[in-house]
C-alpha cells in the first residue's frame, strides 16, 4: 500500500520566490547588446511569470512575520511599519518594471530591422537590479528584526 503524496504548488512553498527572484536576476544580470533588446525583454518576462505567481505567497509571509513581530515586541511597531511600507512601493515598482519590460518588448518588436530601444532597456535593466537588492534587503530586515523580538538576550548579563 503506497501513500498519496499531494504534491505542493510551487507558489506555496517558501522557497518559490527565492528561486524565482534568482532566474529573474540570472536573465536581468546579462548585459543588453544591440540586436538582443528583444529576447532580453522575452528572458525577463518569462523569468518575470514565475516572480509574479510566488510574490503574494512571499508578501502575505512577510505580513504575517511583521505582525507577529509587532505582538512580540510593539517598541518595534514604527520599524515594522516602515518595512510594511517599503514592501507596498516594492509591489508597485514590480508591476511598473514589469508593465515597462512589456512595453520595451513591444518596441523592440516593431523596430526589427531599425533602431532598437537598447539604452532604455539597459535603463530598465538597472532598475530591475536595484528592485531585485531591495527586495532581499527587506525580506532580511523583516527576518532580523522578527528574530530580535523574539529571541533577543533579555537577561541581567552573563
Amino acid at each position: 500500500m503506497s501513500a498519496t503524496v499531494t504534491p505542493i504548488h510551487p507558489t506555496t512553498t517558501p522557497e518559490a520566490f527565492d528561486l524565482a527572484l534568482a532566474r529573474l536576476e540570472t536573465e536581468v544580470s546579462i548585459p543588453v547588446v544591440a540586436g538582443d533588446g528583444r529576447r532580453w525583454c522575452q528572458d525577463v518576462l518569462t523569468a518575470l511569470r514565475e516572480v509574479d505567481s510566488a510574490w503574494q505567497h512571499h508578501a502575505h509571509t512577510n505580513r504575517q512575520t511583521m505582525k507577529r513581530t509587532m505582538k512580540t515586541d510593539i517598541e518595534l511597531a514604527g520599524r515594522v511599519e516602515k518595512l510594511a511600507t517599503r514592501e507596498t512601493e516594492l509591489t508597485q515598482q514590480l508591476d511598473l518594471l514589469g508593465r515597462k519590460t512589456r512595453v520595451l518588448d513591444e518596441r523592440a518588436r516593431s523596430s526589427e530591422g531599425g533602431e532598437e530601444p537598447t539604452k532604455a532597456v539597459e535603463e530598465v535593466r538597472t532598475e530591475w537590479l536595484s528592485w531585485i537588492v531591495s527586495c532581499r534587503a527587506l525580506t532580511k530586515e523583516i527576518q532580523t528584526w522578527f528574530m530580535e523580538a523574539n529571541y533577543r538576550d533579555v537577561g541581567g548579563g552573563d
